[in-house]
C-alpha cells in the first residue's frame, strides 16, 4: 500500500525519527553504530525507530559483510523525497542537527566503503582548489579503479596555485574542468566526499545507495600573508588531500574485495 501523508507526518513528528531520517537524506546509507553516535543514543533506542520506519516502508536494509545498512527506500513517492529534502533545506542552520552532521563527520573507525564505487564526485564551494586537488589526486592514484569528478555549489574557475603545486607533486590538473553542480550531475555519483563545510551544507538530498564522507580541510585560498606563506597553505592542503584519498581509495578496493566474495 502507498505511503499516505497521515503515516508520514505522525512518523515525522517524532524527533528521533526526523533527526535519523533527515542524516539519511543528506548522508546515504549508514550503519546503526554511524547513527547512534552522530545522535548520541544508545545502539538498541536507535534500532527501535529504525524498525518503525522499515515496517512504514520508508528506509530499506541491507547486509554487506559484518554491517547492515539503512538507507531511503528507493519505492518513496516523489512527494515524500520532496517533503525530505525541504526539511532538509528548512533545517540547514538548526543547531542539534547541524551537530549531528559534525560528530557524525567526526567518527573513528567507520565502516569501510560500502559497496563497490565506480564513481566519485568530490564537491566544494568554488571547485577552485580542494576538490580540484582531489580529483587530481584520484586520478593519479586510482585511475584504473574509478571514474572522477569534482564540482563545486559555484564555479569560480580552477586557482592557479592549485595547477601550481600540484604539478610540483608530480600530477597535471591542467585538463580538469570548473564545473558548478547540477541535479542531474548529483545522481551520477555512487560516492560524494564534500571537502569543505560550505558544500556539506548545501548538499541537501543524495540519490538512493549512494554514500557521502566529509572532509572538513582548511581552504588555502583563504591565506593571508606573503607568497611564500600562501603557497605553504596550499602545499599542505594538497598533502592533506593526497593522504585522506590514498586511505579512502585503499578502503573503496578493501571493499570491492569483500564484495566479490559475497
Amino acid at each position: 500500500m502507498a505511503l499516505l501523508p497521515q503515516q508520514l507526518f505522525p512518523i515525522l513528528s517524532d524527533n528521533t525519527r526526523l533527526r535519523v531520517l533527515l542524516l539519511l537524506v543528506r548522508e546515504g546509507e549508514l550503519t546503526v553504530g554511524e547513527l547512534a553516535h552522530a545522535l548520541r543514543l544508545v545502539q538498541p533506542k536507535i534500532s527501535r525507530h529504525l524498525a518503525v520506519l522499515r515496517e512504514s516502508g520508508i528506509i530499506d536494509d541491507r547486509r554487506h559483510g559484518p554491517w547492515v545498512f539503512y538507507q531511503l527506500s528507493a519505492k518513496l513517492p516523489p512527494w515524500v523525497m520532496t517533503v525530505l529534502t525541504a526539511a532538509a533545506e528548512a533545517t540547514t542552520g538548526h543547531q542539534q542537527l547541524r551537530t549531528d552532521r559534525t560528530t557524525l563527520a567526526a567518527m573513528h573507525n567507520r565502516p569501510g566503503a560500502r559497496y563497490r564505487v565506480s564513481r566519485l564526485l568530490f564537491l566544494c564551494f568554488g571547485n577552485s582548489c580542494r576538490s580540484q586537488m582531489a580529483e587530481g589526486w584520484a586520478r593519479h592514484l586510482g585511475s584504473e579503479l574509478l571514474d572522477v569528478r569534482s564540482a563545486g555549489i559555484e564555479a569560480h574557475g580552477v586557482n592557479p596555485r592549485t595547477l601550481a603545486v600540484m604539478q610540483e607533486a608530480g600530477i597535471d590538473i591542467s585538463r580538469q574542468q570548473c564545473t558548478r553542480l547540477t541535479p542531474r550531475q548529483l545522481t551520477w555519483p555512487d560516492m560524494v566526499v564534500t571537502v569543505c563545510d560550505h558544500a556539506d551544507e548545501h548538499l541537501l538530498w543524495l540519490p538512493v545507495r549512494a554514500r557521502k564522507e566529509h572532509w572538513r580541510i582548511r581552504d588555502p585560498a583563504a591565506a593571508s600573508g606573503s607568497e611564500e606563506v600562501i603557497m605553504k597553505a596550499f602545499r599542505a592542503a594538497r598533502d592533506d588531500i593526497g593522504k585522506r584519498v590514498h586511505h579512502l581509495l585503499g578502503r573503496i578496493q578493501s571493499a570491492s574485495s569483500v564484495t566479490e566474495l559475497h
